[in-house]
């Protein structure tokens, strides 16, 4: 079969549907396993009363089922906005190719970003098995946070370290290669435009991560 039509032949809804299902999946494992009482009792305990603390895990339990509503909406929101920014790159370099096709790379290449949070549990279930709430929550494998020391940092510089890891690197050598197939052209190519036009994206999305963090922190 032509790699084309076989890069295109999948249900894309049913797909997207299996990535959202995994992430969920994922975060409920990593609640279950990862994340008790305690890391959020000795994270706060020296701001709020016991009591006090109790009350918002309580709260929290109650509409921790309510966060699941907002990730395929997140998923999707992130998809178009990752597909934008390509498909943008692609338009200014006169390579003719529909939005659509240029989605269903996106969303094929989506469940890369689902093995840091594999990563992340099993550093923490078998390796790191003594952590606070911040080690936890801020852990991003193979990124340039992970070398860094979170509690000298400020909140604003938390994000793009995060950003800057390994699985957006891989990322964007897949997306660059799949488009390599549509289009038929070099890789190198296509490399720089989809490193050019992912990485403004991400930019722009990070810039706007920043300027939500200083303006509410």
């Amino acid at each position: 079969m032509n790699t084309n039509v076989a890069l295109l032949n999948y249900n894309k809804w049913l797909y997207f549907i299996l990535i959202c299902v995994a992430a969920i999946a994922l975060s409920t494992i990593s609640e279950i396993y990862l994340v008790d009482d305690m890391l959020f009792i000795n994270h706060f305990k020296d701001q709020l009363s016991y009591d006090r603390i109790i009350s918002i895990l309580d709260k929290q339990k109650e509409y921790f089922w309510m966060s699941y509503i907002f990730i395929p909406l997140l998923y999707l929101v992130k998809l178009v906005y990752a597909t934008s920014s390509v498909y943008t790159g692609l338009f200014i370099q006169s390579l003719k190719i529909s939005f659509a096709k240029v989605f269903s790379v996106i969303l094929v290449c989506e469940p890369i970003f689902l093995l840091p949070k594999i990563v992340k549990f099993i550093w923490f279930y078998f390796f790191e098995t003594e952590y606070d709430l911040l080690e936890f929550r801020y852990f991003y494998p193979f990124s340039a946070l992970s070398i860094t020391n979170i509690e000298s940092l400020s909140n604003w510089f938390i994000y793009p370290l995060q950003m800057a890891n390994l699985f957006e690197l891989l990322y964007i050598l897949v997306v660059a290669y799949f488009l390599k197939k549509l289009l038929n052209t070099d890789y190198l190519s296509m490399l720089v435009v989809t490193l050019i036009s992912y990485g403004v994206g991400l930019l722009l999305w990070a810039s706007l991560i920043l300027f939500l963090t200083v303006s509410y922190s």
